[in-house]
This record gives structure tokens, C-alpha cells and sequence, in this order.
């Protein structure tokens, strides 16, 4: 209770502690208040953890889609500068196959399946880049060619930012697979938000990628 002394001044009834009904009330209105901060910061983590995955996510994506998008263009020029070289050829195009019919988003991170077959779609292009490279110094006119060397250099920089968001992305998928997988973290997250784990990307980059 609160009280004012004689000098107006307002002071706290320490006989209320006193009171063992009350001291139990009070401790626990005090744990269901850092239960509640503790809940709270929890879905806090979860909430920048999705949204730094969605970051890092989109550009993955698009860089992916870019280098599949560089597999006909490869295509074209080695027709042009080196029609001999029909082995490249067939790989470029058996990896670019697949563009029409596989469909990817973001959801897909919480399916083993559709991230297995994302990511087998994907070495198919990466080995593909990778022999026509590794074929190149067969084919001086191609190795030559102003397009093709064009094309090089932006797969290599595409390559690079890559390489950066697939790390981010990975970085932060075990971080969120942390906060809703164990105890307490996982019979809280049955309770709510119910999130589900989801698969970090391996085998994106080419040094990833076994060579055929």
C-alpha cells in the first residue's frame, strides 16, 4: 500500500510482504512478466531472422535464374565461333532443359524435396559452365571471342555476389533452424508460430559442384 508520512511524502507499506499470499501473487506476476519479455524477444528473433532470409533469398534467386538465363547465350556464341565443339554444346543445352518446368520460391526452403531438386538442377548448370571452361583452351577461336569473354567476366562477378548471399543465406537458415528446434525453443514454436526448419543451399558454386 501507499501511504504519505507526515511530510507529505509518499511511502511504500512494507507490511504487505509480509503477507505470504501476496509475496507468492508477486513472484508470480514477476516470472509470467519475463516470460512474456523472453516470448516476446523469441518471436522478435524469429521475425529478423525470416526477413533477413527473404534478403538474402531474393537475390539468390535472381542470380540464379540470371546464370541459366547465360546458358543460351553461351550456346549461340560457341555455335558461332566454335560449331565444332558439339560435346560443350550438349551439355549447355541438356542443363538448360529443365528452365521451363522448374519453378522455384521461397517456400520451397522448408521442402527437402523441392530444395533437392532445385539444387540438382543447379549443378547441372554449374558443371555445364564449368566443362565449357575447363574445354575452352581446346577451342583457341572461342577462347578468343569478344562475346564470349564478356559473357566470362559477368558469370565470374555473378559467381562472386553469389557466393557472398549463398553464405549469408546459409548463415542465417542455421540461426532460425536454432531458435525453433530444441527446449524450450521447439515446444514453443508447436504451441506458436508453428514455423517449420529449413534446408540451407549446398552446391550452388562451381568449386561445389562435383566435375563430370
Amino acid at each position: 500500500m501507499l501511504n504519505r508520512n507526515g511530510l507529505g511524502r509518499i511511502v511504500v507499506d512494507t507490511s504487505i510482504l509480509q503477507n505470504r499470499n501476496m509475496k507468492i501473487g508477486l513472484i508470480g506476476l514477476g516470472i509470467c512478466l519475463l516470460i512474456y519479455l523472453a516470448i516476446g524477444s523469441w518471436l522478435s528473433k524469429i521475425n529478423y531472422s525470416q526477413k533477413s532470409i527473404h534478403s538474402y533469398w531474393t537475390v539468390v534467386k535472381q542470380s540464379c535464374d540470371r546464370r541459366v538465363q547465360m546458358l543460351p547465350q553461351f550456346f549461340q556464341v560457341i555455335q558461332h565461333a566454335a560449331p565444332e565443339a558439339q560435346i560443350i554444346q550438349q551439355k549447355i543445352s541438356k542443363a538448360y532443359e529443365p528452365v521451363a518446368t522448374n519453378q522455384f520460391s521461397e517456400t520451397m526452403l522448408s521442402n527437402p524435396i523441392q530444395v533437392h531438386e532445385f539444387l540438382s538442377w543447379q549443378k547441372e548448370v554449374v558443371m555445364a559452365l564449368s566443362f565449357m571452361q575447363a574445354q575452352e583452351p581446346t577451342y583457341p577461336a572461342l577462347a578468343q571471342n569478344r562475346q564470349y569473354l564478356m559473357l566470362k567476366m559477368e558469370l565470374k562477378n555473378l559467381e562472386l555476389q553469389l557466393g557472398l548471399s549463398v553464405k549469408g543465406l546459409n548463415r542465417d537458415i542455421r540461426y532460425f533452424n536454432g531458435l525453433i528446434i530444441g527446449f524450450p525453443q521447439g515446444w514453443a514454436n508447436m504451441l506458436y508460430p508453428r514455423e517449420k526448419p529449413k534446408m540451407p543451399l549446398e552446391g550452388l558454386m562451381a568449386e561445389e559442384a562435383p566435375q563430370k
